[in-house]
């Protein structure tokens, strides 16, 4: 009996202060919106695995200097880190790169450079073609990229 009175009461209530009740509802509905969006971006970003197998596995190895702030490493250094670490199971290396592309209008086009051990590292199959080959790092190779064309 003492609960329908109560109800009864917090009717009466709600009633005499129908717009307070109404912005604390609004206040309410937005606070646990906006807590779920930061909720899933924070899972999206910082929590989920990435989209690899073993993904926990992986790391990402930098080079400090005392003049300098976190840089990737060099090629040689990679390269010795590569030949001489028994630490880690398979190591790739990928460089950021840009170029003007030219043929017609100028285009700055931004890409990456990457070991051939990548795409094996990552589980990765290629999507057309095939992947990098060890021999594929050594400059004055043949091309083994063509334009769109040859992708059709």
């Amino acid at each position: 009996m003492a609960i329908l009175e109560d109800f009864r009461y917090a009717r009466r209530a709600l009633q005499a202060h129908a717009r307070l009740a109404a912005g604390i509802a609004v206040i309410l509905g937005a606070a646990i919106g906006a807590n779920s969006a930061v909720f899933a971006l924070v899972n999206a970003v910082l929590l989920a695995p990435l989209p690899f197998p073993g993904s926990s596995r992986l790391v990402t190895v930098n080079q400090t200097r005392v003049d300098s702030p976190s840089e990737p490493l060099s090629i040689p250094d990679y390269r010795d880190l590569r030949d001489r670490t028994r630490t880690f199971d398979a190591m790739a290396a990928t460089f950021q790169w840009s170029a003007n592309l030219t043929g017609g209008e100028a285009e700055r086009v931004q890409g990456m450079k990457a070991s051939a051990s990548l795409f094996s590292l990552l589980g990765v199959p290629a999507a057309l073609g095939r992947t990098l080959l060890p021999s594929d790092e050594q400059g004055g190779g043949n091309r083994v990229v063509d334009d769109e064309r040859a992708c059709r």
